[in-house]
């Protein structure tokens, strides 16, 4: 058999060793991907869950439905207890909107989120802080939130 064609078909095998180790490390790449995209969603989601928490906090809670009623009867502190836990909530939903806007959000996750943040901004509560601290926030965030439409925030089923 001449040499030549013996590299040729060396060649030939390297080649095709290499496509199917480009083939493997690709899928790995794809599965390391949806891994980390997985991960980032679980702590994203974890922080909503806790920011939503904070506000059943018995304090907070009644400073919450004062503000609703008649903001002008918080004390100083108070109110600034109610920006604080309220900010912490515009900042989750923030930074869901980045993750959506990015693709790290999926749709199954970020329009319910929408829906929430809708009933959300109808409270006077929210919308106060909002109003006062809505230059903290991005540019295309405030565009979102100034340009969604508040839905009814009731406890009463419909």
């Amino acid at each position: 058999m001449d040499w030549n064609i013996i590299i040729a078909i060396c060649e030939v095998v390297s080649l095709f060793a290499l496509i199917i180790s480009l083939i493997y490390l690709a899928k790995q790449v794809k599965h390391q991907i949806a891994e980390t995209r997985s991960a980032a969603m679980h702590d994203f989601l974890a922080a909503f869950r806790e920011a939503i928490a904070s506000t059943s906090n018995a304090e907070i809670a009644d400073i919450f439905i004062r503000a609703n009623h008649d903001l002008d009867s918080l004390t100083e502190v108070e109110k600034f207890r109610l920006a604080s836990t309220t900010q912490q909530l515009h900042r989750v939903y923030e930074e869901a909107f980045n993750m959506h806007k990015r693709g790290r959000l999926e749709d199954d996750a970020w329009i319910p989120m929408v829906r929430q943040y809708a009933s959300f901004m109808a409270a006077p509560a929210i919308r106060f802080v909002w109003e006062i601290r809505k230059n903290y926030y991005n540019d295309q965030f405030r565009e979102f939130v100034d340009n969604i439409v508040a839905t009814e925030y009731s406890f009463e089923k419909k």
